[in-house]
């Protein structure tokens, strides 16, 4: 809701209401209304004003939290500086404050401050002023300076002036001598001097229109005017800038830039251009900012943001300067349009008319001729089709499932099914299913099923038993598809007669039957037959044990006997003879003894073996061996006999046996291709080069000799190999190779 209201006549004012879009504030009141004010010191009349009110409205009609009452006051003072005025002022505004209660206040200049200053503290104290002026402390206002950068623009107009006139000899800066303009100067000339410019810089200030407009007018065109402001001369008459810049322009020769958007159309060339209807917009947000009470001061506002490279093109085309040199996303505006530009879219129109009519025309002859091309290649596809049919191996039948009939078949239809094309069209299909419908009570149920997936778009495929029209059961393999083409329920259907093969399948069925029942009673008797063989080995075991026991008895006595006959019989012969018995007899007691290891070799099937699991209940099982045990491996299973352990126990008891100064062993894999290495290695005396071919050689050794003989045969029961690579001198190294399916990774 907007409403604008003349409060006073003297100074003029006016009064914009922003309705809240939130419902909670859809009906305010007095009270619930924010109130911001903006104190203008002149009369309100200049562009630069009236566009910097105008951003403030357009950024706080985007308010949706509140209701705002947005007033602004002219206060006029410039021209009306004497005392008795600015009375007046005082008293009417210290009535007018009162009476808005403003929640944050904005001041345009130096002259809205003065006035705040001088209201009772009790009104103005607290209130956040927003000013583009920074007064310094003043002691019973809450003022937060958010003026932008004095002289920002100053580099980049003196930068664009050289880059559009590179050949400018000098560069002219006109200022007035209002306050505002003083400091924007001071500024400006701080800039220039910091810029190193090769050009020279004449500032044509502190002097009356009078004294200015002769100097310009003798400024060579090859010069550049650098226009700051004019709305105050040297004897303190006031003007309006825009209405100095005008007169300038009048007798100037040279071009002229300046630093604000409203001097455009007023004689500038253009410029890095303050816009004063986005500087309006960023202090709406700083106003809107302040009404939050989050108690954050505005910093102050970015240069960048209220700036904006704009040219004018009618000056731009008196001084024949090229629009592609400006500087990029620059606005040029009083461009002069091109016939094109102004009648683009009425020929863009026509053209598109006579375009369409052509395309139309040429679409309709196109047409007309794919459709007699399309006519005679819908014959020639009939007749192929016809063709394809009538000569295709499997019987094929089109039926209208609405009519429920059947309105076409090829001859090998018409063979199959044992009827003539006519008696055939004269049927529904269901004539063919009695024998199936017999069979299976859920037949019609899956029929209808069939019709809904093939009018889906399905392609269905089954086997059915067919009653033709002879009586003669045959089976079919059946296809079925839609064909939309021919009408919303035709369906195609190919019949592969299948009987043959039905019949061998049931034949191959009983054969598999018989062949299941007889290896059922091989499987049992195989059964029967390791249970008696195990039986039996137990029983040999048994025996065997027994036997081994007695003799080793006897042979321990033996051994007895012949160690007393050796004592008592002194040297000679006869001792010799003694020894040679001695070592025969424990030869036959080794051998025995190796009869209870050998006994169970390959007596069980072969079983998945975790390694480290091996190893480490090798080592609880030797704890009187003093090595340091290294292993690293990865989970890995091996198949192998269960006397597998027997490998790795043999390896350990070895090297404490022979190793002679064993103090580390070591356990770890390789894998070479799809092969599995098991290495052994310890730091002992090792293999002399000479024994290595014989190690595993039965009664090679210094104990019994049959050790390694023993872990050769259990590793070669699931194929797997053992040699010894390993340096004499510097310790043995065993090595299994174990072939690829006989062992896995592990978890």
């Amino acid at each position: 809701m907007l409403v604008l209201v003349s409060l006073f006549s003297i100074p003029a004012s006016s009064e914009l209401i922003l309705q809240s879009d939130d419902p909670a504030h859809s009906d305010f009141s007095e009270s619930s209304v924010k109130t911001i004010l903006l104190l203008v010191s002149t009369d309100g009349k200049s562009p630069y004003e009236t566009l910097f009110i105008t951003g403030i409205n357009e950024e706080l009609k985007k308010n949706s939290s509140v209701p705002l009452r947005f007033v602004t006051e002219y206060l006029n003072i410039p021209d009306y500086r004497d005392e008795t005025y600015l009375s007046k002022i005082d008293d009417l505004f210290r009535y007018k404050i009162q009476a808005l209660k403003p929640d944050v206040i904005i001041t345009k200049d130096i002259l809205a401050i003065d006035l705040l200053s001088r209201m009772p503290l009790e009104l103005v104290q607290g209130i956040p002023i927003i000013s583009d002026v920074d007064p310094g402390v003043i002691h019973n206002l809450t003022i937060t300076p958010v003026v932008p950068e004095k002289g920002y623009s100053t580099g980049k107009n003196i930068e664009t002036i050289l880059s559009l006139f590179p050949h400018t000899r000098q560069i002219y800066v006109i200022s007035g001598s209002g306050p505002d303009e003083i400091d924007e100067l001071e500024a400006l000339k701080q800039q220039i001097s910091d810029m190193n410019l090769s050009v020279p810089v004449t500032y044509l200030i502190n002097q009356s229109h009078n004294e200015l407009l002769p100097q310009i007018s003798k400024i060579p065109r090859d010069s550049a005017i650098l226009y700051i402001s004019y709305a105050q001369d040297i004897n303190g008459n006031h003007f309006s800038p825009e209405d100095s810049l005008s007169r300038i322009y009048t007798i100037a020769q040279a071009p002229i830039f300046g630093p604000i958007e409203t001097y455009i159309n007023k004689g500038i060339v253009g410029g890095y251009l303050l816009s004063p209807e986005m500087y309006g917009k960023e202090i709406g947000s700083l106003a809107l900012q302040a009404l939050q009470g989050n108690g954050t001061k505005p910093e102050r506002l970015n240069p960048e943001n209220i700036r904006i490279y704009k040219f004018d093109w009618n000056e731009l085309s008196r001084f024949g300067v090229d629009p592609a040199t400006l500087p990029k996303e620059s606005i040029i505006v009083n461009r002069e349009e091109s016939v094109w530009e102004k009648y683009s879219s009425g020929i863009i129109s026509i053209i598109i008319i006579i375009s369409s009519e052509t395309l139309l025309i040429f679409g309709l002859i196109v047409n007309r001729r794919r459709r007699l091309s399309a006519e005679t290649l819908l014959r020639e596809s009939e007749e192929r089709y016809r063709t394809l049919i009538n000569n295709a191996p499997d019987a094929i039948i089109v039926y209208d499932l609405e009519k429920n009939r059947f309105i076409d078949a090829n001859p090998k239809a018409v063979y199959l099914l044992g009827c003539s094309l006519d008696q055939l069209l004269s049927m529904d299909f269901f004539r063919f299913y009695e024998k199936a419908t017999e069979l299976d009570d859920n037949l019609a149920t899956i029929i209808r099923e069939h019709i809904n997936q093939v009018l889906s778009g399905q392609v269905i495929q089954f086997e059915r038993r067919i009653t033709t029209y002879d009586r003669k059961e045959i089976y079919c393999d059946v296809t079925i598809v839609h064909l939309p083409s021919l009408g919303p329920k035709v369906i195609r259907a190919s019949f592969t007669d299948i009987t043959l093969r039905k019949d061998a399948e049931e034949k191959l069925t009983r054969l598999y039957e018989d062949l299941e029942t007889m290896v059922a009673d091989r499987t049992r008797e195989l059964h029967a037959t390791q249970e008696a063989f195990r039986q039996a080995n137990i029983r040999l075991n048994l025996l065997t044990g027994i036997t081994r026991h007695d003799i080793l008895n006897q042979v321990t006595g033996l051994l007895g006997y012949l160690e007393i006959c050796l004592e008592e019989t002194s040297e000679g012969p006869t001792q010799s003879y003694l020894r040679s018995c001695m070592d025969l007899t424990r030869s036959v007691q080794a051998q025995i003894e190796f009869t209870r290891v050998y006994e169970n070799i390959g007596t069980t099937e072969p079983v998945w073996q975790d390694l480290e699991t091996i190893i480490n209940r090798i080592h609880l099982l030797l704890p009187t061996v003093q090595f340091t045990w290294h292993l690293d491996l990865v989970p890995v299973e091996i198949l192998a006999d269960p006397m597998f352990e027997k490998v790795f126990y043999t390896f350990v008891e070895n090297s404490s046996r022979h190793g002679e100064h064993v103090t580390d062993i070591t356990f770890r894999i390789q894998f070479q291709d799809s092969v599995l290495i098991v290495i052994y290695e310890d730091n002992g005396v090792g293999i002399a080069n000479e024994d290595k071919p014989r190690i595993f050689d039965w009664s090679f050794g210094k104990h019994t000799g049959v050790g390694l003989y023993v872990s050769k045969q259990i590793l070669a029961i699931t194929e797997a190999t053992i040699r010894e690579t390993g340096v004499h001198g510097e310790g043995v190294r065993f090595e299994i190779i174990v072939p690829e399916g006989k062992w896995k990774h592990g978890t």
